[in-house]
């Protein structure tokens, strides 16, 4: 009985994971430091945003357009993170004065998914996953972040956005997840890390073991198919 209970509940847990992930994007920044590389490249992207004090935005550059600081490292890693790391940190490059007037740099580090289809909004969400470590010392007015966000078909508007704010010590592990109802064929995705600093204070975010797939959201049937599952089960022990 107990092997037939088996079978009947793998084939419910098979029904309930007939949408299968599709991955985006994977790097955990192995091969490019084995190959000698130390710092991130394509398809990588980099974007930076100066601000006044008050908000009003000083100047920046796009992504694709240029590479601001980044590093591939080595010895940062933890039991899951390997021999190689990303570091991200903060672009003060001085053109805008980013270092004078209180002035709030933004730089960010991001990996963009452009013209979805229907096919990979789908299963419903697509999410990142990564493993992340601040740098020891931080400015006192410094923040970190990882980010989700839908962005037109022409980029001129973002429709949504998912922001976690990034703190602790040692490595811990994060995600950003977006939700789709079949009204976003065409739209742009963007996902990624930013640092937030000021005032020359130093920041820097390393990453690590960073995916993005679609996640498949049960279906009825699934659904249907564990709560049947879960019955059955309770019925056999009482029996037994």
């Amino acid at each position: 009985m107990k092997k037939v209970l088996s079978l009947m509940l793998a084939g419910f847990a098979l029904l309930a994971n007939q949408s299968h992930s599709v991955t985006f994007f994977a790097d955990n920044f192995e091969a490019s430091g084995a190959a000698g590389a130390t710092s991130l490249s394509s398809p990588w992207e980099m974007n930076k945003a100066v601000f006044t004090s008050t908000g009003d935005y000083v100047g920046g550059y796009y992504p694709g357009t240029t590479f601001g600081p980044n590093a591939i490292v080595s010895g940062q890693g933890g039991v899951d993170q390997g021999t190689y790391q990303g570091k991200l940190w903060p672009d003060y490059d001085g053109w805008w004065g980013d270092w004078t007037g209180n002035k709030v740099v933004k730089t960010s580090l991001l990996i963009s998914i452009v013209g979805l289809t229907a096919e990979n909004i789908a299963p419903g969400q697509i999410q990142m996953d990564f493993d992340y470590k601040l740098q020891p010392t931080l400015g006192p007015n410094t923040s970190v972040y990882s980010f989700a966000k839908i962005l037109s078909a022409d980029w001129s508007q973002t429709w949504y956005t998912d922001w976690k704010q990034l703190t602790g010590g040692d490595w811990s592990h994060g995600s950003n997840v977006i939700g789709f109802d079949g009204n976003q064929v065409g739209a742009n995705l963007q996902y990624g890390f930013m640092v937030v600093s000021s005032n020359y204070e130093p920041n820097a975010v390393f990453v690590d073991n960073v995916t993005i797939s679609n996640v498949p959201e049960p279906t009825s049937a699934s659904l249907l198919g564990l709560g049947l599952a879960g019955l059955l089960a309770s019925r056999l022990r009482r029996r037994s």
